[in-house]
């Protein structure tokens, strides 16, 4: 049986206040990306444990929150739920 297990990161990149719009420098925001991506792939590959990974993907989003603008990472695997109990069943 396949499952899919994704992790979601969110990025702020801006925050507006009435008139007033407060954003990071191009070099911050690329080292958050960098940064977020190297978690969410680490926690997938934690939240996969021994099972087989079959497919990894990562969608990354523009999106606005109310007030804050940003980033929204979601990065998915498609996984083997049937690999453990195959090998362990012999």
């Amino acid at each position: 049986m396949v499952k899919i297990i994704h992790v979601r990161k969110f990025i702020p990149l801006t925050v507006n206040v009435g008139q007033l719009t407060r954003g990071v420098e191009l070099e911050v925001a690329l080292n958050r990306l960098d940064d977020a991506l190297s978690k969410a792939l680490n926690e997938l590959g934690i939240a996969a444990g021994d099972r087989k990974i079959m497919q990894i993907g990562i969608n990354v989003s523009n999106v606005n929150l109310g007030n804050v603008g940003g980033l929204l990472i979601i990065a998915y695997a498609l996984v083997d739920e049937h690999d453990e109990a195959r090998e362990g069943g012999g």
